[in-house]
């Protein structure tokens, strides 16, 4: 390998890590597949998904959109257990499909990633199922349909994203 190729490759492998630098652990944050969350598990749980926003507005961050929803409901349930989280997709008027709320992008009805019988036509917010049951159940989709919102024994937590 020539030397321009080595000191590229060194460039790349430099920048890769501190692009991590943006996501500190010792805020709380947590590195998972190129994207920065921030799990809020030590703040109430929420029955409205507008509050879980608003919540991470506040902090300068967005409601999570994760690109890789198994990796991140592995790591969650490892170091939570419990963790069902509020995302940042959501279904409107024309109850077709949802829409990832940060890009426009479409979470179609078809996407490999719903648990069970899900999406339903009555719920337009989508939640993370984290729990050992869950997980056991549907192992490769941890999306879940919810009303936005939902009834005040149903609440869940705050995923944040931080978006560099």
């Amino acid at each position: 390998m020539s030397r321009l190729a080595l000191l590229l490759v060194f460039m790349l492998v430099e920048l890769s890590v501190a692009d991590n630098s943006w996501c500190s652990t010792e805020d709380g944050f947590f590195f998972l597949s190129g994207q920065c969350f921030k799990y809020f598990h030590d703040e109430p749980e929420t029955g409205h998904v507008n509050i879980s926003k608003a919540f991470c507005e506040d902090n300068g961050l967005t409601l999570a959109h994760p690109h890789d929803v198994i990796g991140l409901r592995s790591y969650l349930l490892q170091k939570y257990g419990y963790a069902a989280c509020w995302l940042n997709a959501q279904r409107f008027d024309d109850n077709t499909y949802f829409t990832w709320l940060d890009n426009n992008a479409k979470l179609g009805e078809d996407s490999p990633y719903w648990c069970g019988n899900h999406p339903t036509t009555e719920r337009d917010c989508v939640i993370l199922l984290v729990k050992n049951d869950w997980a056991n159940k549907c192992p490769t989709q941890p999306l879940h349909s919810m009303k936005c919102d939902s009834p005040s024994n149903l609440k869940f937590r705050t995923l944040c994203e931080k978006v560099n």
